[in-house]
């Protein structure tokens, strides 16, 4: 249910797929497709004897970094699933399976608890969310392993992407609220509040403005 991920550098598309209910082949997995033709380059599928936890299909979208692994610079992709796992994957072999993987969220069926929440990539840090020592988390990765760098935890769930500028996490709950974090630390900065509605889809910043997406339809735009 996620959005497609494009290299422009290769030209490939990645994509990741839900259910297995329809076709074993291609679902839960990573999808790697040539952007001319949409023929298939490799694919990864959740190994069987983890689909069973947490309803462990992928509804988030893929997201792009770097790390230095072994001395090389590698080029990842990487995406959470709803079995509370981050999988990273070198984006020339992604048929061999993840390089690291990461316990992000509790395993759930239930998007609130496990996570379909798309990582963002700032060139030096993955920040991803959702819940599992608390409500919910937003956390910063190291790109290299998985290791944690920072933990917040939360007592709103979260369901849309995170959206980080230079510098700032920003990221909206279930509680109606928006929060500004400070990207090397984790640091609360600012919150804004519009009220009730559930911030459910991602905010984009424009310009110095912040557009936040709300429940009951509404686009709210705030400025510095």
């Amino acid at each position: 249910w996620g959005s497609p991920t494009i290299d422009t550098a290769s030209g490939d598309v990645y994509i990741v797929t839900g259910n297995p209910s329809c076709d074993a082949t291609y679902g839960p997995a990573i999808v790697q497709l040539n952007a001319s033709n949409l023929t298939e380059l490799a694919k990864w599928v959740v190994p069987t004897s983890e689909q069973s936890a947490g309803d462990a299909d992928f509804g988030s979208t893929p997201v792009l970094f770097s790390a230095t692994i072994g001395g090389t610079l590698k080029q990842l992709v990487g995406a959470i699933n709803k079995d509370g796992i981050f999988f990273a994957f070198d984006r020339t072999s992604i048929g061999a399976g993840p390089v690291w993987q990461a316990t992000i969220a509790n395993p759930s069926g239930d998007p609130a608890k496990g996570s379909i929440i798309s990582a963002a990539w700032d060139g030096t840090r993955l920040i991803v969310a959702s819940g599992v020592s608390c409500t919910a988390s937003i956390n910063a990765l190291n790109p290299a392993n998985g290791t944690f760098l920072w933990r917040t935890c939360q007592s709103s769930h979260m369901f849309g992407g995170i959206t980080e500028v230079p510098g700032v996490v920003v990221e909206g709950n279930l509680a109606g609220s928006v929060l500004f974090l400070n990207a090397s630390t984790g640091a609360t900065l600012k919150s804004y509040s519009a009220g009730s509605s559930e911030v459910e889809g991602e905010c984009a910043v424009s310009n110095g403005v912040v557009y936040i997406p709300f429940g009951n339809g509404s686009l709210i735009a705030i400025g510095q």
